[in-house]
């Protein structure tokens, strides 16, 4: 979203200023600035969970997917920044979540 957000952004910027005369944009693209960082972060903050898990980035991002998706526990990425993990709300616990679980509890 952030990188769509901010390359229309600098479009539009740049055709009112070529296009139509106005004065040059510094608003658009302080913004198009921000949308772009945003994406970096983003992206620095999946490198540190990579990085902390010992996988490479794409297979962070393909894991984040599937929690997303609901294909997966997010227990591996909960247990660094919290002391108990709530999967109240995720309904049943299905059998490819405790695999899960127990080959990560082997590893700690």
């Amino acid at each position: 979203e952030s990188s769509m957000q901010g390359f229309m952004q600098i479009y539009i910027a740049i055709y009112r200023y070529l296009h139509r005369g106005a004065r040059f944009p510094w608003t658009a693209m302080f913004s198009a600035g921000t949308s772009f960082l945003c994406i970096g972060l983003v992206l620095s903050d999946i490198k540190t969970d990579a990085d902390a898990l010992g996988i490479s980035m794409f297979q962070c991002m393909q894991d984040l997917l599937l929690i997303g998706l609901k294909r997966r526990a997010p227990l591996i990425y909960s247990l660094r920044t919290m002391e108990t993990v709530d999967y109240s709300n995720e309904g049943r616990l299905k059998e490819e979540h405790l695999r899960e679980i127990l080959s990560l509890s082997q590893t700690c």
